[in-house]
């Protein structure tokens, strides 16, 4: 999925308390280049983790593309199709998931356009661009999906291969012709005008589509519910784990997680 608009944050905002508060043991993974400032109701949730630099964030598409090969493999030995038809106390047996998310987890990129620009600075770029492709073009059998954002919709921030294997392409409005055309492959986002919340939406087919405003009491309260239930687990899963003894405070990637960082 690619997320477009001049505040891509709101829209990825509500698709991550839609997924936690409806999806049976998912974990979400965010990387948000802006500090995190705008999921700041998220922290503290055991099944979220929160990164907010480039080698973080490098560490945690590292992390996915590792897992993506070890579900392919558990898929293979256990005779199946795809991830989901893996019954979870079947999937726990396998040693290499300890300490591992075993149900479907999705990747949240807040500004991607960031993470490239910070990953040219580090003469990377292609790597990462290969990395993220990587998952667009196959992890999605293994039970793991991108939900990607971007204010600056450039070819040098999603490769055309990434683009045509995300499903779903939602667009904001956009200034421009050109912007509209990398993102949905028509003039349509251009066209929308100054209506707050409305988008282009292309699955199957597209459509124009009007998002919801959500406060952030409105969000605090639907998060409710699943602190509570949190407060009576201890579970203690992730992609990215700082290693041992390095505190938030300390560690110079500056990781934000729900569970314990040491």
């Amino acid at each position: 999925m690619i997320l477009h608009n001049n505040g891509a944050s709101d829209l990825s905002l509500g698709h991550s308390r839609t997924l936690l508060l409806r999806t049976q043991n998912i974990h979400l993974c965010l990387i948000d280049m802006k500090g995190g400032i705008d999921f700041q109701e998220f922290m503290g949730l055991k099944n979220m983790e929160i990164v907010t630099t480039y080698e973080t964030g490098n560490l945690v598409l590292d992390g996915l593309n590792a897992l993506f090969e070890t579900r392919t493999k558990i898929i293979l030995e256990e005779g199946k199709e795809k991830w989901s038809e893996i019954p979870t106390g079947t999937a726990r047996k396998h040693p290499e998931l300890a300490g591992k998310p075993i149900g479907p987890i999705v990747l949240v990129v807040d500004e991607l356009a960031e993470l490239s620009k910070q990953a040219t600075k580090s003469a990377a770029n292609s790597d990462l661009q290969e990395k993220v492709a990587r998952l667009a073009r196959l992890a999605r059998v293994t039970g793991i999906h991108l939900i990607l954002g971007t204010q600056r919709p450039d070819v040098k921030v999603l490769s055309p291969q990434s683009r045509n294997n995300l499903p779903t392409k939602v667009c904001f409005s956009v200034p421009t012709i050109a912007a509209s055309t990398i993102v949905v492959n028509n003039m349509s986002a251009a066209t929308l005008g100054g209506h707050p919340g409305r988008a282009v939406v292309i699955e199957r087919k597209t459509q124009i589509a009007q998002t919801p405003y959500l406060t952030r009491a409105e969000l605090d309260e639907r998060l409710s519910p699943i602190r509570r239930m949190q407060e009576y687990s201890s579970d203690d899963v992730r992609i990215y784990r700082p290693e041992p003894g390095v505190t938030l405070q300390d560690s110079p990637d500056r990781s934000i997680g729900g569970a314990s960082d040491a």
